[in-house]
């Protein structure tokens, strides 16, 4: 026998939370843990960063403003920018020529709070590769990067990558 269920639309869209009680204790400590919930659970904004290996910042930001794009500046990262716009990043001249590169807003973390780089880097957690190629800029190209993946795919990719 069926039952029709009528579910409300909310649940449709809120994921179930599963939360250990000692990390709700630990981020309780640092911060206001429903609004690090509420935060943790809205869509991610679209942010990219200018490769500085070959495009000028402000050149780069200019030419996407003029193609009807909203930017605003990643506070954390001086070549990121959050970006609102009517056609995907990925099919923009500047991505196609490489001077910008998606990528998340809280990846560009990492790479800054270890700076500075000296002439070599292990990158571990190098999937899918934002952060390596953020390295690779704020060294300037010189030295090695040891790109690392446990999926051997992204480890063929990455040969050719850099």
């Amino acid at each position: 026998m069926w039952i029709r269920v009528q579910i409300p639309a909310i649940a449709l869209t809120t994921p179930k939370i599963i939360i250990k009680e000692s990390f709700k204790e630990h981020f309780s400590e640092l911060t206001d843990f429903n609004e690090f919930i509420e935060y943790s659970l809205k869509p991610l904004r679209k942010s990219f960063r200018v490769n500085t290996l070959v495009a000028d910042i402000k050149e780069t930001k200019e030419s996407i403003e003029n193609k009807g794009w909203e930017l605003e500046k990643v506070p954390w990262c001086k070549e990121g920018f959050f970006a609102k716009g009517n056609i995907g990043l990925g099919n923009t001249s500047e991505h196609f020529l490489g001077k910008i590169y998606i990528q998340e807003a809280a990846s560009m973390i990492p790479p800054i709070a270890l700076a500075p780089f000296k002439n070599r880097v292990l990158d571990v957690s190098a999937s899918p590769g934002s952060k390596t190629t953020q390295i690779a800029a704020m060294m300037k190209n010189k030295g090695l990067i040891t790109a690392n993946d446990i999926d051997l795919i992204m480890e063929q990719y990455y040969s050719g990558t850099f």
